[in-house]
């Protein structure tokens, strides 16, 4: 019993001040709940209504040049069948690329194959779209996994070709600069059929009507 008129700034408890057995018991019970926390992780069993229902995630398709016809390619990489087989001689990309997905000494690699890193890298780079977009239309599984292949994908090819795409390259294709913006004009003036990766369908996309000045080009 607490007089609270006599001391009121004492703490009023409903079991009296804590005992020892007191602490014993409630340190017995929290580490009984551990337990059965941890046994109930270990043997948890997914109820089948749980387990059927669907996934986050579109399965990973593990896409190849040789899934793809030309109309496919051209309207998703801007490239023919062919010379998407023709880029990926060119590139010498190693048959599995792994790449780190950590700065610990322990950190973890995702794996890809360098077919389905070639297509899903060319796609980004020729439609815009981010990686949520790409995976769960034509790629599958989560979008995570593509940033780090695509960052390694742009560092290897800045390596590659530094000497082309470095400013030492640069100097040598000045005098080409006019019949690039003559191409660039053309094409953005030109009608196009864009193909929907979702559903397949077909629409007409019209070219620009009015061209920017020759110095934005």
């Amino acid at each position: 019993y607490w007089d609270l008129e006599e001391n009121p700034d004492q703490e009023v408890s409903m079991f009296g001040p804590p005992t020892a057995i007191s602490q014993a018991i409630m340190s017995f019970h929290i580490r009984r709940m551990a337990i059965w926390s941890t046994l109930n992780f270990d043997y948890y069993d997914i109820p089948f209504d749980e387990e059927n229902m669907p996934t986050v995630f579109k399965p990973i398709a593990r896409r190849h040049i040789s899934d793809y016809d030309d109309v496919y390619a051209r309207n998703t990489t801007r490239f023919t069948t062919e010379q998407l087989r023709r880029l990926l001689v060119l590139f010498h990309l190693p048959p599995v690329i792994r790449v780190r997905c950590g700065f610990a000494q322990n950190a973890s690699y995702y794996e890809f194959g360098r077919e389905e890193l070639l297509l899903f890298c060319v796609t980004k780079i020729a439609l815009g779209l981010p990686n949520t977009f790409l995976c769960d239309s034509i790629f599958g599984g989560s979008g995570k996994p593509w940033s780090y292949g695509y960052r390694w994908f742009l560092r290897y090819l800045n390596r590659r070709y530094d000497c082309v795409l470095g400013l030492d390259g640069l100097h040598r294709w000045v005098p080409h600069f006019p019949k690039f913006a003559h191409a660039i004009e053309k094409h953005m003036r030109a009608e196009m059929v864009w193909t929907d990766p979702r559903n397949g369908q077909r629409r007409l996309v019209p070219g620009v009507y009015y061209l920017p000045g020759r110095f934005n080009i």
